[in-house]
């Protein structure tokens, strides 16, 4: 956590796994900060006039349209605030260009910008649609987005240098008495590691090859630095909330969202206000969290989830790890 300028840090590990303050790891959807980010970066710097706005459509060169409502234009404020109405797909399935994909099954029922359902789909869209508009690769904005808070990462290790590489650390599952490596076991020294074999890149068709929906790799120093980032960022104005229009909150996981950040005015689990992003996948759970009132940044990771826990809700390690920082922020 950081306060006033002083960062502190704590661990603790099960016997033969070893990590430090710099050891890198997969974020999950934390990553989903980031991706909104680069976007936001990629239309200051093309002048996007009203971005919210912008019809995902217009900027792919491709048409994604809800089947049941192809009238209404599906925005970037739509896909990055989880409103378009599409599913939460599994992305390992998709074709490899994202042209190709029949967007026609993507749909929930509902019309566009009624109802919020999570989906890791719209975020490859939103990378995608990064590169559209920059005419640059997503990997190379995301890291131009975070230029100035020093925080040394990558989308699937783009960028990492290998000494830092040398210090990763897989996601583990809990089986039992045993942890069962469950990504980034081994990790090249050099270049991207794609989740799948696949041709060569090509901008916009191939964005999810990043895994721009949960694919970032960085440290406990880099999570706490995007923490402090959100001290003054740009995209804290909800663009959906529960209390105004429906969705699936995921067991109160989601109460409001912006861009790329989860939003809580007044949750059960922490006395004030906060902004920031859980993630969850392969058996980490973490969080990235700004307290707004007394301007405390804090992250946390837990690696090594049962096996079978698929649950998106906040674990009671993690609800423990708030109710610590909230005795712990006026110190």
């Amino acid at each position: 956590m950081s306060r006033t300028g002083r960062d502190v840090y704590a661990s603790q590990t099960a016997k033969g796994i070893e990590v430090d303050t710099q050891t890198m790891f997969r974020v999950a959807s934390i990553s989903k900060i980031i991706t909104a980010r680069a976007f936001l970066h990629a239309a200051d710097e093309a002048h996007l006039s009203d971005p919210l706005y912008a019809d995902i459509s217009n900027l792919l060169g491709w048409t994604i349209r809800h089947p049941h409502h192809p009238e209404t234009p599906i925005t970037i404020g739509m896909i990055a605030s989880h409103t378009a109405g599409l599913k939460d797909i599994d992305l390992s399935k998709i074709p490899d260009r994202l042209s190709q994909v029949n967007y026609t099954e993507c749909f929930w029922p509902n019309p566009p910008g009624t109802y919020f359902s999570y989906s890791n789909l719209g975020y490859v869209l939103l990378a995608a649609a990064t590169e559209a508009v920059s005419g640059q690769r997503f990997d190379k904005v995301a890291e131009a987005a975070l230029a100035n808070f020093g925080i040394i990462g990558g989308f699937n290790w783009s960028g990492v240098p290998a000494d830092r590489r040398a210090s990763a650390s897989p996601t583990y599952r809990r089986d039992g008495p045993k942890f069962l490596p469950q990504i980034d076991q081994n990790v090249a020294e050099t270049g991207v590691q794609w989740p799948k074999p696949m041709a060569p890149y090509q901008p916009i068709e191939t964005t999810w090859a990043f895994s721009p929906q949960g694919g970032y790799r960085t440290s406990m120093e880099g999570l706490l630095a995007l923490a402090k980032s959100l001290r003054t960022s740009k995209d804290q104005t909800a663009l959906w909330s529960a209390k105004e229009t429906p969705g699936d909150t995921l067991g109160g996981v989601f109460g409001q969202y912006g861009f790329g950040l989860q939003i809580f005015d007044q949750p059960a689990f922490y006395p004030n206000r906060i902004i920031g992003h859980f993630g969850t996948a392969y058996g980490f759970k973490g969080g990235v969290w700004f307290d707004c009132e007394t301007e405390t940044a804090f992250a946390y990771g837990l690696n090594g989830a049962e096996i079978e826990d698929e649950s998106d809700e906040f674990a009671e390690e993690e609800l423990r790890i708030f109710e610590g920082i909230a005795q712990l922020r006026g110190a």
